[in-house]
């Protein structure tokens, strides 16, 4: 997609063999945005064979100040580079020609590369490059954090990381070891107040919400072949100063046996002490209520609201744990929101709420939006139940337990 400043709209030229594409061969004086993406098969016919082809715009493109090309295999460095404030690349773009290419855009706010190509890559041989505008840095995979150890970003620089599918050992040590660098000076700098941890057998995704005035700092860590342990992926964030965080979206698959014992998670959850509402899922819930509680250290004592999505008749039980947890963890809610927000099955019918009614003082809220349904306390129950009813087939239960 090509933007022309004189129509005021992209231009979508979608003919792999329209010659129109050697436009970008000429001289351009206006062109402020140019945006390029092919397939992962490559450069169009009409380029390929071009002998002229290396020297994009032809090396004059005085304007130009961000700049997206996927898979357009061109020479760099490029004279026009240098007063980029955007760039994004994805292609067979070495390390070595990339850092070669970013030492000399000193106005470089935001850098997208995905993935690089390691042919003849020498990395110890390389100077580190001091962008002092770097807002925000995309990139990945080991020979992404190869680049992110060369570049000196200014404080609080935002990331967005995500490993390839495949993780060796090594290269995830050398990954995490940087990555603390820059979360350390993100957090040091902003202070999101909330955040989203999603953990399962393969991935470790780490995310802060998209804000206009705050740059993201987002971790996905794959393993194909499944974690074992995830203690080193939780060591860059414990030196953090994260204890502004207010809220938080914590969702756990099964099958991860290993980290309630885990003392770096049991630390990463201990430095969330500003936490007030935490959303979550009964199965999320039942590691957290199995962390052990003794030598002092305190859990969510500012927890106020926990919303929980599908719940089943089961679930009732793990969320009773979690808060028999909080207890001598240091914290107590105050509201309780139940919902089920699912098309593909029918809400539980008969939920056995009377164990929540140790609590004192608790507020619990169901909410469904599809399907009437009606709570029934135990008999000899004490529970208090009321209906508000907001709109046809959408039904917001409030308990109070007193």
């Amino acid at each position: 997609m090509v933007k022309d400043p004189a129509l005021g709209s992209p231009v979508n030229w979608h003919l792999k063999y329209d010659y129109r594409w050697l436009s970008i061969l000429r001289p351009t004086e206006n062109l402020r945005s140019f945006s390029l993406h092919f397939p992962v098969e490559g450069t169009p016919e009409p380029l390929r064979y071009r002998a002229n082809f290396h020297v994009l715009f032809s090396g004059q493109a005085p304007s130009l100040r961000a700049v997206s090309i996927r898979h357009l295999d061109f020479p760099l460095p490029a004279l026009w580079l240098s007063q980029l404030s955007e760039l994004r690349l994805e292609g067979q773009f070495s390390p070595d020609v990339i850092i070669e290419s970013l030492s000399a855009m000193p106005s470089l706010e935001v850098l997208e590369i995905p993935n690089l190509h390691d042919a003849g890559f020498s990395y110890p041989q390389r100077p580190k490059i001091i962008l002092p505008r770097l807002k925000c840095l995309i990139t990945g995979g080991p020979l992404g954090a190869c680049l992110l150890d060369h570049i000196i970003p200014p404080p609080g620089c935002g990331l967005d990381f995500e490993s390839p599918l495949f993780v060796v050992d090594q290269d995830l040590s050398t990954t995490l070891q940087v990555i603390s660098r820059y979360c350390d000076s993100y957090f040091k700098t902003y202070n999101p107040n909330s955040i989203k941890l999603s953990l399962s057998s393969t991935t470790f995704g780490f995310h802060t919400p998209c804000k206009s005035n705050i740059p993201p700092f987002d971790i996905c860590i794959e393993n194909a072949n499944s974690f074992s342990s995830m203690s080193s992926l939780f060591g860059p964030f414990l030196d953090c100063p994260i204890f502004g965080v207010s809220s938080i979206l914590f969702v756990a698959d099964d099958g991860l046996a290993f980290l309630p014992s885990d003392p770096n998670f049991s630390k990463f959850i201990s430095l969330l002490s500003s936490v007030r509402h935490m959303k979550t899922d009964p199965k999320s819930l039942r590691y957290l209520s199995q962390i052990p509680t003794e030598n002092g250290i305190t859990f969510f004592p500012s927890l106020q609201s926990v919303d929980v999505d599908l719940i089943y008749p089961e679930s009732v039980a793990q969320v009773t744990d979690f808060l028999l947890w909080l207890k001598p963890a240091g914290g107590s809610i105050q509201s309780l929101y139940f919902g089920y927000d699912s098309d593909a099955e029918e809400p539980p019918i008969n939920l056995d709420l009377s164990s929540l009614e140790q609590f004192s003082g608790l507020e619990v809220h169901w909410d469904h939006r599809h399907t009437f349904v009606d709570l029934q306390p135990q008999n000899g129950s004490t529970l208090l139940v009321r209906f508000l009813l907001f709109c046809l087939m959408n039904v917001d239960l409030y308990t109070r337990l007193k």
